[in-house]
């Protein structure tokens, strides 16, 4: 399995949970874990990554606002 092919099979994940009835939030949340540790099995996702989304969106919409 290449990398290239991760977003088509987290596309078709996500498709056939959500269609199976699970909960939009856990399937949401799972799935992009899931594929966050199998990025980072490949080596295109690293740790500290996990830790710097909510600083980003804070620090983007600080500067944006003031």
């Amino acid at each position: 399995m290449s990398v290239e092919m991760l977003p088509i099979i987290m596309f078709a994940t996500v498709a056939v949970l959500l269609f199976s009835s699970y909960l939009v939030a856990f399937v949401l949340g799972g799935s992009a874990t899931v594929f966050a540790l199998i990025g980072m099995v490949f080596d295109q996702f690293s740790f500290v990554q996990f830790f710097s989304t909510v600083p980003r969106i804070w620090g983007v919409s600080r500067k944006i606002w003031s």
